[in-house]
């Protein structure tokens, strides 16, 4: 099969998840050994938020080195591309329909606003 080559900078990002992983774990069971686990709970989402935000970006890009992208499902925030590029599918189009029908709304009711000005 083909042969993957891993950049130097996932090498450290992976390092950092692994660091993160630990910290987390760790003080989870600190602090649950002391039966606090709202603070554990919150103590593991801040780790979590740091370590997304410490990510963004680097996700998808290691999804595309490890050949899983776009079945990269595993990122926050992670959008797939469009299946059907250049072609509308039906839901599409029942979604432009629903925008259409709210400007047209929209649009009525400006002129039969301005319509009444006119008959004073």
């Amino acid at each position: 099969g083909p042969k993957v080559v891993v950049p130097p900078q996932f090498v450290f990002i992976m390092k950092c998840i692994a660091v993160s992983m630990t910290v987390a774990v760790a003080s989870g069971a600190l602090l649950s050994s002391n039966s606090c686990e709202a603070q554990d709970a919150q103590r593991r989402a801040e780790v979590a938020a740091k370590t997304s935000a410490l990510l963004k970006g680097y996700c998808e890009d290691m999804c595309k080195v490890v050949l899983k992208h776009p079945d990269c499902n595993v990122c926050d925030g992670f959008v797939p591309p469009d299946a059907t590029p250049g072609v509308n599918t039906w839901d599409e189009l029942y979604a432009q329909f629903d925008k259409l029908k709210l400007v047209g709304r929209d649009m009525i009711k400006e002129w039969t606003g301005d319509a009444g000005k006119f008959g004073r």
